[in-house]
C-alpha cells in the first residue's frame, strides 16, 4: 500500500499514474483485437438506418426516440450520430470512444472516493470538503477500483459498438453522484441532476435508476432538504415523472424475433439476478459458472445487505457523517444490483447462463465496487468504538474480504482473454461476408454473422456503401478477376486451395478446402467459389463456411493451422445451364482490403 503521507507532487501524480494503469490494458485489446465492422444491434434499422436518414435529410426527433428493445436510446443515438457523421461508422472509433466514456467514469469514482474515504479515519472527510488528495489511501482505494472498472470481462462491451449503450447510463450516474456531493447550493444540485436523471432515462432501460439512488444521496446528505426545496423538488419530480411516462408513449413489448427471453417467474428472476450480481467475480473459479454465481451473488448481497444495516444504525447513533459517505456508495451498489433486478424481467426466460454475458459485467461490478469502499468504513468504525474489540484479526478483515473479491475478479481475467481473439474472427468473417453481400446476398452466413434479417442488412449496406459508411467497399461485381491481389507484396498472402468435391443424390455439391495466411497466422477471412463463364472470367456464384477444422493439415504444416478448413455446399442449378464445361475454383477474400487471391486446386463439371 502507499504510504499514507505523500509529501512531493512528483510522488502523488506518479501514485495517480500507476492507479489508472487498468484502463491502458483494455485500450490494448480494443486496439488489438477490435474490428472496423459493425455488428447485429448496430444494423437495427433505428440505428443504421438513423445516418441513412441523416444523410437524406430525414431524420427526425421521432426517430431518435423511437424504440430500440426494451429501451429508448436518444443519448446514444446522439453520440453514435455525432461520432459516426466524423468517422464514417468506423466502429474501432466507437469502441475506443466508448473506452474513454469509462474513463470519465473512473475519473468520477476517484472523486467520490476523495469526498468519502480520502482523509485518515480520524479526520473523516465531509460532502462538502474541497478536492485535494491528502493520502495515498485514496488512490490505492482507486486502483482497486479500476481493476473492476477496466476489467477485460467485459469483453462485448470492448469489442462490439453497441457497447457505448451500455457505458452512457454508468458514466451519467456518476456524473449525478458528483454533482450531488459537490459544494453547489442545492437549487443546482435538484436541476442539474433531474437533467442528467432525465438524459439516463432515454440513454438505457436500467437509466430509470439514476434519478431515485441520486434522490436518496441528496436527501441523506441534507436535513433540510424537503422543508427549504419543497417546490424544486416538486418541479424536479414533475420533470422525472414527466419523462418517464414520454417513454411509454407508442412503447410496445419487445419480441426480440420471436425468443421467449422475458419472465414473470419469482425462482428464475431472483436466481438470475443473483447469478448477474455474481458474474464478474465467479468465471475464473474452478466450479461451473452458474452455481459459483449464486453462490457469490448472494454472499456479495449478505454483505451488501450488512452494509445497509450499518448505515441505518449509524445514522441512528447520531454519526451522519459517516452514514452520509456510506449512502454514496450503497447507490452505487444498488445500480449494479437493480440493473439486475431490472435485466431478469427481460431475460430471464432464456436462463440464468445469460446472466453472465459479458457485457452485463459493466453494471454488476459496481457491487464488488462499493463494497471496496464500504467494507473499510465500517470495520473502521467499529474498531474504533471497540464494538467487537481491536483484535488483528478484526482489523485485517476488510482487507481479507476486499482481496477475496479482487482476486476472484483478476481470476476471471484468462477466461475472459481467450474470447478476444475468436470475437476478431467471427468479426473478420462477418466483415468479409458483408463485402460480398452485392453479390452474394442469399448467403447464409449473413443471418448467421451479422444480423438476423438479411433483406434489410442488404438494403442498408447498399445505401451505406454508397456514403462512404462501408470500408472497404462493397464488392460491386460478380466477376473476382476485378478484385484479384496484384500487389507484389500481398500476392502471396495466403495459401491453401480445393481439395475435393462431391454431388449428392439430391443434386448439392459438396465442396471442401483450406485457406491460411502465414503473414498474420490466422485462416482466410472468406472463401468464395466461382466459375469460368464463356470469356473465361471467373464468376463467383457461393460462399463456403471458413473456420473448420483440419487434422490433415496440422499433421503437414503444424497447430496453427488447425482451424483453416472451408466448406460450401450449394446446389448443382446454382450453375448456369448454358454452359456445357465449367471449371470451378475457390478464392481467398482479404476483408481489410477487400482483394481476394486465386487458390490451387478446383475441378471440372461437365454437361
Amino acid at each position: 500500500m502507499l504510504p499514507l503521507g505523500m509529501t512531493t507532487s512528483r510522488t502523488r501524480w506518479l501514485a495517480l499514474l500507476l492507479a489508472a494503469s487498468p484502463a491502458i490494458f483494455p485500450l490494448v485489446l480494443i486496439l488489438r483485437y477490435g474490428v472496423d465492422m459493425p455488428f447485429w444491434d448496430e444494423w437495427d434499422p433505428g440505428l443504421a438506418g438513423m445516418y441513412i436518414k441523416a444523410h437524406q435529410h430525414q431524420l427526425t426527433l421521432a426517430d431518435l426516440l423511437a424504440q430500440h428493445n426494451e429501451h429508448r436510446v436518444l443519448i446514444p443515438r446522439l453520440l453514435y450520430l455525432l461520432l459516426n457523421t466524423a468517422t464514417h461508422w468506423n466502429d474501432v472509433g466507437d469502441l475506443v470512444f466508448a473506452w474513454g466514456i469509462v474513463c470519465c467514469t473512473s475519473l468520477c469514482v476517484l472523486w467520490l472516493i476523495h469526498k468519502t474515504a480520502g482523509q485518515t479515519d480520524d479526520q473523516a472527510p465531509s460532502l462538502s470538503g474541497g478536492f485535494a488528495f491528502r493520502d495515498g489511501r485514496t488512490i490505492f482505494l482507486w486502483f482497486l477500483c479500476n481493476l473492476l472498472i477496466f476489467s477485460p470481462d467485459q469483453s462485448e462491451n470492448w469489442l462490439w459498438g453497441i457497447g457505448l449503450a451500455n457505458q452512457v447510463p454508468t458514466l451519467l450516474l456518476f456524473l449525478a453522484l458528483v454533482i450531488a456531493c459537490s459544494s453547489l447550493p442545492m437549487g443546482w444540485k435538484l436541476g442539474i441532476c433531474t437533467v442528467v436523471a432525465v438524459a439516463a432515462i432515454y440513454s438505457s432501460g436500467n437509466g430509470i435508476l439514476c434519478g431515485p439512488l441520486v434522490a436518496l444521496v441528496l436527501a441523506g446528505s441534507s436535513r433540510q432538504l424537503l422543508k427549504t426545496h419543497r417546490w424544486t423538488m416538486a418541479t424536479c419530480l414533475a420533470v422525472f415523472l414527466a419523462a418517464i411516462g414520454l417513454y411509454f408513449i407508442h412503447y410496445t413489448e419487445p419480441t426480440h424475433a420471436g425468443a421467449h427471453n422475458m419472465s414473470s417467474d419469482p425462482t428464475a428472476i431472483f436466481l438470475y439476478t443473483l447469478v448477474f450480481v455474481g458474474g464478474p467475480l465467479c468465471t475464473g473459479t474452478q466450479y461451473p459458472p452458474v452455481p459459483a454465481g449464486i453462490t457469490i451473488g448472494s454472499a456479495l448481497l449478505f454483505l451488501l445487505a450488512a452494509m445497509a444495516g450499518y448505515c441505518l444504525y449509524a445514522r441512528r447513533t447520531g454519526r451522519r457523517e459517516l452514514a452520509d459517505r456510506m449512502i454514496v456508495w450503497l447507490a452505487v451498489a444498488g445500480y449494479g444490483l437493480l440493473s439486475g433486478f431490472i435485466a431478469s424481467f427481460f431475460r430471464a426466460g432464456i436462463g440464468t447462463q445469460q446472466a453472465l454475458s459479458s457485457r452485463y459485467v459493466s453494471y454488476a461490478l459496481y457491487v464488488p465496487l462499493a463494497l471496496v469502499m464500504l467494507l473499510p468504513a465500517v470495520f473502521a468504525d467499529l474498531s474504533r468504538r471497540q464494538a467487537l474489540g481491536t483484535t488483528r484479526l478484526w482489523i485485517q478483515a476488510p482487507g481479507v474480504l476486499i482481496a477475496a473479491m479482487i482476486v476472484l475478479h483478476v481470476l476471471c481475467f484468462a477466461p475472459s482473454l481467450r474470447f478476444y481473439p475468436i470475437w476478431r474472427m467471427d468479426r473478420r468473417q462477418a466483415k468479409a461476408t458483408l463485402l460480398l453481400a452485392k453479390v452474394l446476398p442469399g448467403n447464409p452466413q449473413i443471418k448467421s454473422l451479422i444480423y438476423q434479417t438479411p433483406a434489410v442488412l442488404v438494403e442498408e449496406a447498399r445505401i451505406l456503401n454508397d456514403m462512404g459508411y462501408v470500408h472497404p467497399p462493397l464488392i460491386d461485381s460478380n466477376n473476382a478477376e476485378l478484385i484479384r491481389q496484384t500487389d507484389p507484396a500481398h500476392k502471396d498472402d495466403f495459401i491453401g486451395g480445393l481439395d475435393q468435391a462431391e454431388q449428392g443424390s439430391d443434386g448439392t455439391v459438396n465442396t471442401t478446402g483450406w485457406a491460411f495466411c502465414p503473414r498474420t497466422g490466422q485462416w482466410a477471412d472468406a472463401v468464395f467459389l466461382t466459375y469460368d463463364n464463356e470469356q473465361h472470367q471467373p464468376i463467383i456464384f457461393a460462399a463456403a463456411r471458413t473456420g473448420m477444422r483440419r487434422e490433415d493439415i496440422v499433421e503437414k504444416l503444424g497447430p496453427d493451422y488447425a482451424w483453416c478448413g472451408w466448406y460450401a455446399s450449394y446446389p448443382a442449378s446454382l450453375l448456369p445451364q448454358g454452359l456445357k464445361v465449367m471449371h470451378v475454383t475457390a478464392w481467398a477474400l482479404d476483408a481489410d482490403t477487400g482483394k481476394a487471391v486465386h487458390l490451387s486446386g478446383g475441378y471440372t463439371v461437365q454437361r
